[in-house]
């Protein structure tokens, strides 16, 4: 079973992903985090394959996350967020150790969710534990 994590501050926007990622991959466990600090706290106890993270929070930011979460030794994949498609967000996100970027404006943005969701859920049913799913996803 492949554990997600949603970590963005806007909860009607958690909600969307939540209920079409259940509806695709019912098996799926999703926990949830409005802030980067929850999010930390969060993975302590319940740690997760896959994290879909807001580029831009209150407080402690995607990119400042992603890299705390690195640092930690934890091995999740990390898909960037963001509603500011931007090549300089994009490759801020990669360079803090995101395993991708989807801009949130994007056409077809749950779709690109299930992709990525998708690919990780194969490799983690397959057995292989580190990321191969890098993904650029945007307008």
């Amino acid at each position: 079973m492949l554990t997600t994590m949603l970590v963005e501050d806007q909860a009607s926007f958690r909600k969307v992903v939540r209920n079409d990622l259940l509806s695709r991959f019912p098996s799926m466990k999703i926990i949830e985090a409005s802030n980067g600090e929850e999010a930390f706290k969060e993975l302590a106890s319940n740690p997760a394959d896959l994290i879909l993270m807001d580029i831009s929070m209150p407080g402690q930011n995607g990119i400042m996350l992603t890299k705390e979460i690195k640092a930690d030794n934890q091995s999740p994949a990390v898909i960037m967020l963001s509603g500011y498609d931007l090549d300089a967000y994009r490759k801020a996100a990669l360079e803090s150790g995101a395993n991708g970027f989807i801009g949130k404006d994007s056409v077809g943005l749950a779709k690109k969710i299930s992709t990525v969701v998708s690919c990780f859920h194969r490799r983690k049913e397959a057995g292989r534990s580190k990321p191969g799913c890098l993904l650029i996803l945007s307008k």
